[in-house]
């Protein structure tokens, strides 16, 4: 089994439950009074930092519902009141996919994409990535956060990311047999579209990996992603708002699309 990080990653449960709990506080500690969505929100539930002393307080912190989030970009745009830190302090601005309501725009200063890159990290080699590998993004590289984050992390456990933006299907198909691809980053329902393709016009590839990221890794999309690229495709759970994604399961040697 690959690890992206063995001694987090092996920790015994009473030392991860630590580990949670210290990042949980400096997380709480560095927004309270800075990021005015959250303060407001738990002063409103009668909470502070100082009243989280152990996991078993996570019951005192009010949950966040995504419609939340949208009300307060939509009064206080265009990034609303959830930043803990002057925008200038910011380097990178990405979306959701606005899949159930308008986009939520996300800043990220270096230390959170950092924390992106390491997620992903996590998910590559969780999946069996290793720097030995090349992965291909079939993604469109706008504003959408998407596999964005994923570059990040091939670039943390040293494996060669292949940008397949500006393409259409056979060329993208064309640049994975050119360059080798042992991975493939893509949707679920763009990964059939990939098999469709490459089957009309008999290129067959068996060497790449399917990892498409979906928010149902039972759905039928990604079922027959399964069947199309084989037992070694992977699903990820997608990131909810502000997140990043973890891996769900992971299967093991592409069969041609059929």
């Amino acid at each position: 089994m690959s690890y992206f990080d063995e001694a987090t990653e092996t920790l015994p449960r009473e030392q991860l439950a630590a580990l949670q709990l210290g990042k949980l506080q400096a997380m709480m500690t560095e927004l309270w009074g800075r990021n005015g969505f959250y303060t407001a929100k738990w002063k409103a539930a009668g909470v502070s930092p100082a009243d989280i002393k152990s996991l078993d307080d996570l019951g005192k912190l009010p949950f966040t519902k995504k419609s939340e989030l949208m009300d307060d970009q939509a009064a206080h745009g265009p990034f609303g009141s959830n930043l803990t830190y002057p925008v200038e302090a910011y380097v990178r601005m990405h979306q959701t996919s606005g899949t159930t309501g308008v986009p939520l725009k996300v800043m990220d200063t270096d230390e959170s994409w950092d924390w992106w890159g390491r997620c992903w990290g996590h998910v590559l080699a969780g999946a069996g990535v290793t720097s030995s590998d090349r992965l291909f993004m079939a993604f469109a590289f706008g504003p959408f956060i998407g596999f964005w984050a994923a570059v990040e992390g091939a670039r943390k456990i040293g494996a060669v990311m292949i940008p397949g933006g500006g393409r259409d299907s056979q060329q993208r198909l064309e640049l994975m047999r050119e360059t080798g691809t042992t991975v493939l980053c893509c949707t679920p329902t763009y990964a059939l579209r990939l098999a469709e393709v490459a089957h009309s016009c008999r290129s067959r590839f068996r060497g790449p990996r399917c990892m498409p990221a979906n928010p149902a890794p039972t759905s039928p999309p990604q079922r027959r992603a399964s069947r199309a690229y084989g037992p070694r495709s992977v699903s990820t759970m997608p990131a909810p708002p502000k997140s990043a994604p973890i891996p769900s399961n992971a299967m093991s040697n592409p069969a041609a699309p059929t």
